[in-house]
């Protein structure tokens, strides 16, 4: 077996952690700890994520739009290649930050399971919906409520629309303005007239503009839950050595940071030179082991 290298793969980072990220890591009393809970946070930061690995790859793509106009002057046509990776990867971007809503719907079902208005709704939509109309009933946490209303009177609707269309009707096109240096999406399936194309200008300004909203909305909403959480230390993994896991105990806090909680790897590791934590010297936690002794 080949030896492991000698470097040690730090997972407990709260400092880059969003929000959302950190709820997930620190779910627990008197919020439920259920799979159900797990795969709502699950499935928003998976979307998010997902969408971000779109977003890279489309950006790569942008600075070559331009050659499908070369393209179509030389030939007198143009197969538009980079014109429809680029559109397949919006499109798809649009619907990874509507799923990670669906996420939110879960987590939130997950959390008030006795709740019978929200246990009765099937989609996002019908969620924020719900909050607009204060359907949700008077145990559902009203910063939450308003948050999900404010969404669904800004933004929300023109997202759903945009999802809807891609997902069940009709895919878009798209086109790069020289001039503008900027790209218009068109999509028939959204024109309210025969005689008029729908289109969106700059669509890249418009889905980060979906993004940074969906995002501001998923932190806002952790944001209200990461101040339900006691103060009650769990386990969390700081990292991989040499394929071993070395784990800390974290209670909630709003300032952790590498030094936060308690190492809980130090019985094991101190009586293996070789295995000794590279970090423990530098770090905080090793200075407060794990069992606190009374």
């Amino acid at each position: 077996m080949p030896e492991l290298p000698k470097i040690f793969h730090l997972q407990f980072t709260p400092e880059h952690w969003s929000r959302l990220v950190r709820l997930r890591a620190l779910l627990g009393k008197p919020l439920p700890t259920t799979r159900e809970s797990y795969e709502g946070l699950d499935a928003c930061i998976g979307h998010l994520q997902k969408y971000q690995v779109f977003a890279r790859i489309a950006d790569r793509i942008i600075p070559n739009l331009p050659k499908d106009r070369e393209e179509l002057d030389r030939y007198g046509a143009s197969r538009n290649a980079h014109s429809e990776e680029f559109g397949a990867l919006t499109e798809a971007m649009l619907c990874e930050l509507y799923s990670s809503l669906d996420g939110l719907l879960q987590f939130l079902q997950a959390v008030y399971p006795t709740n019978r208005e929200l246990k009765k709704i099937r989609f996002a939509s019908s969620l924020f919906q719900s909050a607009k109309e204060n359907k949700l009933s008077v145990v559902f946490p009203e910063p939450v409520r308003q948050t999900l209303a404010a969404a669904y009177d800004d933004w929300f609707d023109k997202l759903r629309n945009l999802r809807i269309e891609i997902t069940h009707g009709t895919v878009g096109f798209f086109s790069f303005d020289e001039l503008q240096q900027s790209v218009t999406y068109f999509n028939n399936g959204l024109s309210s007239s025969s005689h008029q194309v729908f289109h969106i200008k700059d669509i890249v300004t418009v889905v980060r503009n979906f993004d940074t909203q969906v995002r501001a909305l998923h932190e806002e909403i952790a944001k209200f839950f990461l101040s339900q959480l006691l103060p009650l230390p769990r386990m969390y993994t700081c990292g991989v050595y040499q394929g071993l896991l070395y784990i800390r105990m974290v209670a909630p806090a709003s300032d952790l940071n590498f030094h936060s909680g308690h190492c809980a790897s130090w019985n094991w590791f101190e009586q293996q030179p070789e295995k000794f934590c590279p970090l423990a010297k530098q770090c905080g936690a090793y200075g407060r082991k794990w069992p606190v002794e009374m």
